[in-house]
């Protein structure tokens, strides 16, 4: 693929598939490194591409695109730092750095400020960029999707599978995708699984390597969060199942991990208190009610739950075995921020699995 062609996938995929949201932190992204004017209350000394005239969000980055050839290498450092939509993530030992030496070459590419350079984009999971910093090494996978209504469109699909070195914890970071360019339902597994069989291949199957990559029960580790971190986190339940039977949870209007009747339940207790308070018989029927709720809250498995950090504005829904996976599906909700916030859920949730292992160690 020539630069033409790779920019004018750049184009479409950021002007018709980005959310203005996006756009809007590229442009300043641009405006903070001296790349554009975009103040007309200031003179532009400098001679930057003046980008004020333009009316909007996408016709400003539509003359960007056109007019400043830096802006591609600005959106492929822009993949690495973004919010993505979905995530999974899992356990991961034994990885070093020192592995890349036999990968460079064909299989991968260290990311470069050459704007002469730019990512390699596969119909598959393959030859990906990676950055290697302190605590993390990045791997980008970049791969095509073509609009099924129109064949001339094509899209660069980002996938970045994190290595959280100062964790042992390996993370793979997906977007959401418009119905033109998502061929089947099992789309965000499937390109999952690819990355997870890439990585093995290259990483835990290298004779010199004793890479392991393991799932994470995340179902131990958000019923650990609902009985410690009750000051940081409100957990919802959406799904819930117990006996063979599943309960579907109105989250819109509960926001307590349990069964509706269990949260009326509750509620009823707690108006009727003084009641309850009155002899050694009501409190020992209270007693009963209340080991009663916590057992079926204990026993029930929850397919899936919403957990809100509301001090950082953070929310996310987690699908426990997706779509019959052993692993769990992550997904934002809201605008999306940038990677800062998802490394804090990272980090915070394998803190969790961290503190729950050694719990049941002791």
């Amino acid at each position: 693929m020539n630069f033409d062609e790779y920019t004018k996938i750049i184009k479409e995929t950021v002007l018709n598939e980005y959310p203005a949201y996006f756009q809007k932190k590229i442009i300043k992204r641009l405006s903070e490194k001296k790349e554009i004017h975009i103040d007309r209350r200031q003179k532009n000394d400098k001679n930057l591409l003046d980008v004020t005239m333009c009316n909007s969000i996408k016709d400003t980055m539509k003359y960007i695109l056109d007019n400043h050839d830096r802006t591609i290498k600005e959106i492929e450092m822009f993949e690495y730092e973004k919010g993505y939509r979905y995530c999974s993530i899992f356990a991961i030992s034994n990885y070093d750095d020192a592995l890349l030496e036999k990968l460079k070459g064909v299989k991968i590419k260290k990311f470069s400020d050459d704007i002469t350079e730019y990512d390699n984009v596969n119909f598959t999971v393959m030859n990906p960029t990676y950055k290697i910093m302190d605590d993390k090494t990045i791997f980008k996978f970049s791969i095509y999707l073509k609009n099924r209504d129109d064949e001339n469109k094509r899209i660069k699909y980002p996938i970045l599978a994190i290595i959280h070195k100062d964790i042992d914890a390996l993370e793979i970071r997906l977007d959401t995708v418009t119905f033109a360019y998502k061929n089947k339902e099992s789309f965000y597994k499937d390109n999952i699984n690819s990355v997870l069989a890439w990585l093995r291949s290259m990483l835990c199957f290298n004779e010199d390597s004793r890479v392991m990559i393991d799932n994470i029960n995340f179902e131990s580790i958000v019923r650990y969060m609902k009985k410690e971190k009750v000051d940081d986190v409100t957990i919802v339940a959406l799904k819930m199942r117990r006996d063979g039977m599943m309960a579907y949870l109105d989250s819109a209007s509960n926001e307590e991990l349990m069964i509706p009747i269990l949260g009326e339940l509750k509620k009823l207790l707690y108006k009727e208190k003084d009641k309850f308070e009155k002899s050694d018989d009501t409190k020992e029927i209270k007693k009963i009610l209340d080991d009663f709720m916590e057992e079926i809250e204990e026993t029930s498995s929850l397919p899936s739950v919403k957990i809100l950090w509301e001090e950082k504005k953070i929310k996310i829904l987690l699908t426990h075995g997706y779509k019959n996976e052993e692993y769990t599906l992550f997904k934002y909700s809201d605008e999306l921020g940038d990677e800062e916030m998802m490394n804090y859920v990272t980090n915070y949730i394998i803190g969790c699995k961290k503190e729950l292992d050694k719990k049941c160690d002791n």
